[in-house]
């Protein structure tokens, strides 16, 4: 990103902020460490540290006691996580994403603080903390405040739709003195509702910026006018959205076509044998290529193409 930057400026631009969210807060928290508990050299636990401790608080909760009625470490660690990132208490998580844990509600509570008592006491943050205690540097500590208030004139931020509530917070607070938040996001690309995402971050900007300007970008480099029709008149029916009208540069092919298939093994069969098909019309096989959203997608594919 900085490289980049270069070179569209042509020189190095000195005192250039750049980074993901957890970057900037822990650069900044460094900074102030001292005012709100925590030395400069905290440390900072990833998601296999953290599930580790929280197996350790569900023991001390729990004992050894293995239940089904209670949530793995993977699954109290997405809670907890979500609780930091939207503000939603942990009963109200529970109830609408995990409700067959709703009888162990208190232990899950227990097991929340416990995890909270221990980072702290051994001077660790985790991901989700980086950002819960820069905004609480920004809110209570005003020194903190004025300082990167007023360094900060220019703010930008890529992916704007895939910003959860306390992100959104954090961008605020720093744009509150100059006023120039300029943020890059497709509210019809918003996916992950599931880590707290909040695509009415987005949606919403221009009404808490009033003076806000909204740049369309519409034309399209990469699809076929065929696929982009599709994605138009699918994109139509959102009740919330920013109107827009993708426009293509390449030009027609094919249409894209819809499949159905009863599961996952007829799915990769279809695909192999779509795959056959092209080649037996002098398709090379080096040209053929198969997308698909998350790697473990590919295994009855995989085996599908093997045989």
């Amino acid at each position: 990103m900085r490289s980049r930057t270069e070179m569209l400026l042509k020189y190095q631009p000195k005192g250039l902020w750049s980074g993901t969210f957890h970057h900037i807060g822990n650069r900044m928290l460094r900074m102030y460490a001292g005012e709100i508990g925590f030395t400069p050299e905290f440390g900072i636990l990833d998601q296999d540290d953290s599930r580790d401790l929280i197996k350790t608080c569900i023991k001390k909760v729990r004992g050894k006691e293995k239940a089904s009625d209670f949530p793995k470490a993977a699954v109290l660690q997405s809670i907890i996580s979500l609780k930091a990132n939207t503000g939603i208490s942990i009963p109200d998580i529970v109830d609408r994403r995990f409700p067959y844990f709703s009888r162990v509600i208190e232990e899950i509570k227990t097991v929340a603080r416990i995890y909270l008592e221990k980072k702290t006491s051994s001077g660790n943050m985790d991901y989700d903390d980086l950002l819960t205690n820069w905004k609480r540097l920004l809110e209570t500590v005003p020194s903190a405040r004025e300082r990167f208030t007023s360094q900060f004139k220019y703010i930008m931020v890529d992916e704007y739709q895939d910003t959860n509530t306390i992100q959104a917070d954090i961008v605020d607070i720093l744009g509150s003195a100059h006023r120039n938040v300029l943020v890059v996001g497709d509210d019809a690309q918003s996916i992950y509702s599931f880590r707290g995402a909040r695509v009415e971050n987005i949606l919403t900007f221009p009404e808490k910026f009033k003076s806000a300007r909204v740049f369309r970008l519409e034309t399209n480099y990469r699809s076929t006018p065929d696929i982009l029709n599709l994605a138009n008149d699918s994109l139509s029916r959102n009740t919330a959205q920013f109107k827009k009208e993708l426009k293509a540069v390449n030009p027609p092919l094919e249409p894209p076509a819809l499949v159905e298939v009863e599961d996952l093994y007829s799915q990769a069969s279809f695909v192999a044998q779509r795959v056959l098909e092209l080649m037996s019309e002098d398709a090379l096989a080096g040209d053929i290529a198969v997308l698909f959203r998350a790697h473990y997608q590919s295994a009855e594919l995989e085996m599908e193409l093997a045989k």
